[in-house]
């Protein structure tokens, strides 16, 4: 039982890691691409929506439950601001691509907590 909780787990960290760079790839196409600012703007927004991201990167590349949990805590922010976006302006396919892909982070960061965490009773 162990090695099928372990097993799962690595399918989600997998998951997750890839759904993570899939949001890079968004944030990157929204500040440059979408964004009509100045250079110096679109670089400390891009800054704000990544720094969270770094911070919990190690333990994730690591495989640590409780880096996944802190992810966990601050991908909720991130869920309520495009929401509210896309309810001032539903046309963005961008915002709807962040939502879809943070959906993805959450539920798959959230198994792998449960199933380490689990696996680390036995």
């Amino acid at each position: 039982m162990k090695a099928e909780l372990l097993s799962r787990a690595a399918q989600a960290h997998k998951i997750c890691l890839l759904a993570l760079l899939t949001l890079l790839i968004i944030f990157l196409w929204q500040a440059f691409l979408e964004a009509d600012q100045p250079i110096g703007v679109v670089t400390v927004i891009l800054s704000a929506q990544i720094l969270p991201f770094l911070l919990v990167l190690p333990g994730v590349l690591k495989e640590r439950w409780r880096s996944y949990a802190w992810m966990l805590l601050f991908l909720n922010l991130y869920f309520v601001v495009v929401t509210l976006r896309l309810f001032q302006n539903p046309d963005q396919i961008s915002d709807w691509l962040q939502l879809l892909v943070l959906s993805v982070i959450f539920t798959a960061a959230l198994l792998f907590v449960r199933w380490k965490r689990i696996a680390e009773t036995f």
